[in-house]
Parts: structure tokens; sequence; C-alpha cells
């Protein structure tokens, strides 16, 4: 009887403790996604922004690795958004350009090479390099 009760309290202890540490592990793991898709963003834009201000007929080809968890990216205007699902919600990630910006990217997960391309229309085309 006492192995019985000693054995309950201590599953009555780390059964909650179990519990805190899954639910603090995953919302670790979305902040870790949040901070990558930030950064993959501000370097997309700056990029576009660099070759924007070049001019005509600059281009360039940056590398990403895009985390899991992205379910669509839209390009429209000045905005680059990423459209995030994870535990069971969408949420959205926008970065904003000083330059109009047309194209598209795969949301698929590992490595991209975007490629940024300055036009004659004043906008910068971004597109994605076949594997």
């Amino acid at each position: 009887m006492e192995y019985i009760v000693i054995f309950s309290m201590t599953a009555l202890m780390i059964i909650p403790m179990l519990l805190i540490f899954l639910t603090q592990t995953n919302n670790l793991k979305q902040e870790i996604v949040n901070s990558q898709i930030d950064k993959i963003g501000n370097k997309i834009v700056d990029s576009a922004e660099e070759v924007y201000y070049m001019g005509y007929p600059a281009k360039k080809t940056i590398k990403a690795i895009f985390p899991e968890g992205i379910d669509s990216i839209d390009i429209t205007g000045e905005t680059l958004t990423f459209i995030m699902g994870q535990s069971g919600s969408t949420y959205e990630i926008l970065k904003i350009a000083n330059m109009n910006m047309t194209g598209t990217i795969k949301s698929y997960e590992g490595i991209h090479y975007i490629i940024l391309e300055a036009k004659i229309s004043g906008q910068v085309q971004i597109s994605e390099k076949e594997e």
C-alpha cells in the first residue's frame, strides 16, 4: 500500500511538470520559427531595396532556409506577407518595403534561392531559382 501511495504522489508531481515542459517547448519552437521568418523577410526586403536603388538591370540572388509552418507567401505592392499555420491557428508576418514588388516565392520547407531583379517599370521582380 505504501508503494502505491508513493507512486501516486510521484506521478501527481511529474505529470504537471511534463505538461508544462511540453507547452514551453512548443512555445519556444514557435518563437524560433517566427524569428527565422522575421530574419528571412528582412533579408528579402533589404535585398529588394538594394536592387531597386541600383536600378535596372540590377539583379541579386540570395539564399534562404525556410522553416516548417509557412502556409503561403504573398507579394503584393510594398508588402511581403508570410502566412503561417501552426498549432491549429493562422497568422501573418508582414514586411513592408519602400517600393513595389511583384512575383512569387514557394512556401516549402528547406533551401530557397531567391532572385531579385530591378525592372524598367520601377518594380522589383521576385522569383525563385528552379532546382
